[in-house]
């Protein structure tokens, strides 16, 4: 059954420029976005992809060759239940979070199992 609630990802990056890595979003095996930290801060409605139950996340990184890239650039990225009315976004609940510099050389799949009821 379909999640009836809103769930929604908030990417930042952090630092200046773009990190040397981009991250896929795959939320029950469906592609929901691919993010390279080109924005500043991405916001998306991926509630669809939810169902009530259990649900797989995961986040896969792909390591990218930026030149003079800053090693402390990052990214974060929370999946969260909320609302949105309008240009306001409230995150009542954060279900998972990913956080990545590109310092790390490590980690290039997280998976996670969160369950909506």
């Amino acid at each position: 059954r379909p999640y009836t609630g809103q769930v929604f990802m908030v990417a930042e990056r952090n630092g200046l420029g773009a990190p040397a890595f981009s991250v896929a979003l795959i939320v029950n095996g469906a592609v929901v976005a691919t993010l390279d930290g080109e924005a500043p801060r991405v916001t998306l409605d991926i509630s669809k992809t939810f169902h009530e139950g259990k649900n797989e996340i995961s986040f896969r990184v792909t390591p990218t060759h930026r030149p003079n890239q800053d090693i402390n650039t990052g990214m974060d990225i929370a999946i969260g239940l909320g609302k949105s009315q309008g240009q306001t976004l409230a995150i009542d609940r954060v279900i998972t979070r990913f956080q990545r510099t590109s310092a790390q050389t490590d980690m290039l799949r997280l998976d996670k199992t969160v369950e909506l009821k």
